[in-house]
């Protein structure tokens, strides 16, 4: 298990840096970039959450919720009684609905662009969808330096986010030096290393079946 304030008295040590040349603020703000960065290429099961938002009908998308991170897993309708279809393509979800202003009805199909969320039909009355999604792991603080990083089991703690922050510092540190960079490359592997650990430690993503489009739906 490691801390904040764990995380970076490791990660001074090893840049080798025991003086406060390297401000905590600095190290901290690594540190995240870290977490976003495992959170980024790893389905942390931790981070799935869900939150509602409303649809209405004079536009036909939503802002999905300021938490949301990626992968959106379902999303259901207060209105529809239960799960409306999740197309995982914006250009199959066009190809339906070409001028995105159907009218009237419940919702029947969403799809995800960007950060926001399109719905179709455009609902007779508000409607409120409810998404389940990975949201964005909490950020470390240096107001509770006994916070533990989340998502992440403890025995890579260390491994991921001191790895992954002195990598960073290597990489700026040995900036301009001839040959390779040794450190850099050192806390690089290790970093790689821990992400292959975790992938292996965690249980199989138990995801929905996706629903694909018969090709005479979307092929003219």
């Amino acid at each position: 298990m490691a801390t904040t304030q764990t995380l970076i008295g490791e990660v001074r040590d090893r840049i080798r840096d025991y003086s406060s040349s390297t401000r905590d603020e600095k190290i901290l703000e690594k540190l995240n970039e870290g977490l976003s960065a495992v959170a980024g290429q790893i389905l942390l099961p931790d981070l799935i959450t869900s939150g509602e938002v409303t649809a209405e009908g004079s536009r036909a998308y939503v802002n999905l919720p300021d938490n949301y991170h990626r992968e959106v897993l379902l999303v259901t309708s207060a209105s529809a009684l239960g799960r409306v279809k999740l197309n995982m393509s914006w250009q199959r979800f066009l190809t339906l609905y070409p001028t995105l202003d159907n009218q009237g009805g419940n919702i029947c199909e969403v799809v995800v662009r960007g950060r926001q969320l399109f719905y179709q039909p455009l609902p007779s009355v508000r409607d409120t969808l409810t998404i389940h999604y990975y949201r964005k792991p909490t950020p470390l603080t240096l107001e509770d330096k006994t916070a533990e990083p989340e998502a992440i089991p403890e025995h890579l703690h260390m491994r991921l986010l001191a790895s992954y922050a002195a990598r960073e510092f290597f990489d700026k540190i040995e900036d301009g030096i001839e040959g390779p960079k040794i450190n850099y490359t050192n806390q690089n592997r290790a970093f790689a290393t821990a992400l292959l650990d975790l992938i292996d430690f965690l249980p199989p993503q138990d995801g929905l079946p996706q629903e694909i489009e018969d090709d005479a739906d979307y092929i003219q």
